[in-house]
């Protein structure tokens, strides 16, 4: 066999997979999108107590960000197996709900 037909072989075995570099481009984007969520909340606390006097909104904000990041440390968990994953899959799980109490405590108090 020569280096054209290996070349050949191996685009063709590997046609629609991803890649080494589109795979670790996408988790940087995972990182990226999880900041900019985090940035997004943080402005929403200061929009909901300073602007608009509706300081729930921070509460719904928190309580999304926080399930978006438990929803990925148990995909993580589940697939590499690291228990570090599962713990902090819990925590911020318990931190959404927290949030979750807390926007309908304060939206029942109204």
């Amino acid at each position: 066999m020569d280096k054209e037909s290996i070349l050949k072989m191996s685009r063709e075995e590997n046609e629609g997979r991803r890649d080494e570099r589109e795979m670790a481009v996408s988790a940087e984007a995972a990182k990226v999108g999880m900041l900019v969520g985090g940035l997004v909340c943080i402005v929403l606390v200061f929009l909901g107590r300073l602007v608009l006097n509706a300081p729930e909104i921070s509460f719904a904000g928190w309580m999304v960000y926080f399930s978006m990041y438990a929803g990925s440390d148990f995909f993580l968990f589940r697939r590499l197996g690291n228990r570090r994953y599962l713990i902090w899959g819990i925590i911020t799980a318990v931190a959404s709900a927290g949030f979750c109490a807390a926007l309908v405590l304060k939206s029942v108090m109204r």
